[in-house]
């Protein structure tokens, strides 16, 4: 019988020329036609075919992520192939034989994201990462983010993600027809994606940075079947408003980062949820190119965050008091927040009702003067949502009155 060295092997590698087919799709067919046209290949097909073992998980599932797939000899037998070729044929069967005998297989859950650079890749203490794109698995992804062609980029993106946010879970791979299990299993993967979504978004909170979800997906960590043959955990584009602002996460802002990850962790999901609409805007108001789009998304993270539960007629009062109590620690300091406060109170309320930034007034923001000022406004608002989330929203009463 042929053996595994006399297999001639394709060489099969990412960015090797514009026009050729994708990663995957290289890998799926250079396999298939080994596993089709040679001895070997047949061999190993009709060995695993045979397994008792596989014949065990007919009819099942195998989960990859946010989807699942049959389990199928043929994809077993491609990835057994490759795998022999790059680690040998004992450590391909000892991953194979380990596989078959546990429920669970190990997936980097991938959150793809624009907007961000890194430093280096960094870990935050709840077991995600922040991963720079060349310590990545290989994947189709991959490949398009680092291609200089841009034949398969979406126009409404200018650049590409070169990090993403990840988190390696252990979850149960096979099911059969259960719905209720199924459900159980896609519930669980949600929750930790939305951890994924919430570091994301919580990074926005920074100075400097801006971060938005660009592709969610999975891969399957080798050296586990069934690895490039089985397909990925669903990769779908997001779509956000995009954003030519891009800024790097430094090193010395990962202990702000982790306590802003810690605090909102603990938080309940009412609270959650409101926390993710003021991101939301605060990140807007830093991608936005117009100046009203920027007052407008800036004014309303701000209104979320100081207004809370005012409804009455001295909301711009309470906006004022409340942003230069909550951050001002000395007199002159407050002054000045009180007037930043006012000053873009009064441009959110102006754009709201009128269309249009104010006419020119000395102190206020304006067409002429907003990108020299609109930086000092952007500041404190992150510094106001920093605080609200690592600790909590004051009693407004207390702060003001108590001084």
């Amino acid at each position: 019988m042929q053996t595994l060295e006399e297999l001639q092997t394709p060489i099969v590698q990412m960015l090797i020329e514009d026009g050729r087919p994708t990663y995957s799709m290289q890998l799926f067919s250079a396999y298939f036609r080994l596993l089709k046209e040679s001895e070997y290949g047949q061999a190993i097909l009709q060995r695993l075919t045979d397994d008792p073992r596989v014949k065990a998980l007919e009819g099942n599932l195998v989960a990859t992520g946010n989807i699942m797939s049959a389990v199928e000899p043929m994809y077993l037998a491609m990835w057994f192939i490759w795998c022999a070729k790059i680690r040998g044929e004992k450590a391909a069967q000892e991953a194979l034989d380990q596989w078959l005998a546990t429920d669970t297989h190990e997936i980097q859950n991938t959150l793809w994201v624009v907007g961000l650079e890194l430093e280096q890749s960094v870990q935050l203490p709840n077991g995600i990462s922040i991963t720079h794109i060349s310590e990545l698995p290989d994947s189709d992804e991959k490949e398009d983010y680092l291609t200089v062609s841009r034949d398969r980029i979406n126009a409404h993106q200018r650049r590409l993600p070169v990090c993403a946010i990840t988190k390696t879970l252990a979850i149960k791979k096979f099911f059969g027809d259960g719905e209720r299990e199924r459900d159980a299993y896609f519930a669980e993967y949600h929750r930790h994606s939305q951890q994924l979504f919430d570091v994301a978004i919580l990074l926005n909170a920074l100075h400097g940075v801006v971060c938005v979800p660009y592709c969610h997906t999975s891969y399957v960590l080798e050296p586990q079947p069934l690895g490039y043959f089985g397909g990925r955990g669903n990769g779908s584009p997001l779509n956000d408003v995009s954003t030519d602002v891009w800024g790097k996460l430094a090193l010395d802002s990962l202990p702000a980062l982790t306590q802003l990850v810690a605090s909102f962790e603990s938080r309940i999901d009412r609270d959650k949820e409101k926390l993710r609409l003021i991101l939301s805007r605060l990140s807007q108001a830093k991608r936005r190119s117009q100046a009203a789009d920027k007052v407008l998304d800036l004014g309303i993270a701000l209104e979320m965050l100081l207004l809370d539960e005012a409804k009455n007629d001295q909301i711009s009062l309470l906006f004022r008091l409340r942003g230069s109590w909550l951050l001002g620690e000395t007199l002159p300091d407050r002054e000045k927040k009180y007037e930043l406060l006012n000053s873009l109170y009064g441009a959110r309320s102006a754009v709201a009702h009128n269309g249009s930034l104010p006419k020119k007034k000395k102190g206020d923001i304006h067409a002429t003067n907003f990108q020299e000022v609109f930086p000092q406004y952007e500041a404190l608002a992150t510094d106001i949502a920093q605080k609200v989330i690592m600790h909590g929203w004051p009693n407004w009463k207390e702060l003001v009155l108590g001084g």
